[in-house]
């Protein structure tokens, strides 16, 4: 006899993590075999065994003694990518991170997806979409996967903020907040420049989302937004303060640089030897 209160069971929750990892091995198989390693234009297997480059030495500071006496390369900040760097050699970043990269831009935005209530099937498609997109897929390719888990980063902020919504437990509801707050903390520090523009569209989101929620006058929906925004912002700078310093100090330096120069002629000369010297 059928039973016809029995449902049908759903994926697993298991099911797309498997498939995204399953389609980048397809897309990555060479990288698995000994005798080859990926190369990127931007961090080839020859710059991973540099010296400056090892690590934990590279969170109190590197110099990039590529040419002549070389010139700063800042430091690690506390992110995934230092994360991966010290965990594996050299050999394995160079093979597999990559892999790692788009997985965590597959990841992020299914459960962006998810957030919205799309259904199991779109958010696959979505996701996979999203990891094999030219622009991501040809950017870590490139060798500045860092941006690309930025992507993810601020995916998982935006399924976060998306879960906040005036039926949720206030105490559940901050914290999602906070925790929103350090994922874009996460992208500032992978991405740097790029990450801290990403981060501004977060917030514009978070605030246009707390407006289109919930009920209420509009002054108080506004002034919700704004401490949410707050929330977001604060918990993103205690996460990435290194790499906002970073660039503040990147940005102060660049305006010093831009600024007129005097024109009389040792000044013109300073400013030839400067200009030369490389």
């Amino acid at each position: 006899m059928k039973n016809n209160n029995l449902k049908p069971a759903g994926t697993p929750a298991w099911f797309p993590v498997a498939l995204f990892a399953i389609v980048l091995v397809v897309m990555f198989w060479r990288s698995f075999l000994p005798d080859y390693v990926f190369f990127n234009n931007d961090g080839p297997l020859g710059v991973q065994n540099a010296a400056w480059v090892k690590m934990p030495a590279g969170v109190t500071g590197m110099w990039v003694d590529l040419n002549y006496l070389g010139n700063s390369g800042g430091a690690y900040t506390p992110s995934l990518t230092a994360m991966f760097h010290s965990l594996f050699s050299p050999l394995f970043y160079a093979k597999f991170f990559q892999m790692f990269d788009l997985f965590i831009v597959a990841l992020g935005t299914w459960m962006l997806f998810r957030a919205l209530k799309l259904s199991p099937l779109a958010s696959t498609l979505g996701a996979l979409a999203a990891m094999l997109n030219s622009t991501y897929f040809s950017t870590a390719c490139w060798g500045v996967g860092t941006q690309e888990i930025a992507v993810g980063m601020n995916s998982f902020a935006l399924a976060l903020i998306v879960g906040c919504s005036s039926s949720t437990p206030i105490v559940v509801r901050w914290v999602r907040l906070m925790l929103a707050g350090m994922c874009v903390g996460v992208n500032v520090m992978e991405a740097s420049d790029i990450g801290a523009l990403y981060s501004l569209l977060v917030a514009l989101f978070v605030f246009v989302h707390a407006l289109a929620d919930g009920e209420g006058a509009p002054i108080k929906r506004i002034f919700r937004g704004v401490g949410r925004v707050a929330v977001v912002a604060a918990f993103a700078a205690f996460i990435s303060l290194q790499a906002v310093l970073s660039l503040v100090g990147l940005v102060g330096t660049t305006a010093q640089g831009s600024a007129p120069a005097a024109q009389d002629h040792d000044s013109k000369a300073r400013q030839w030897d400067w200009a030369t010297q490389w």
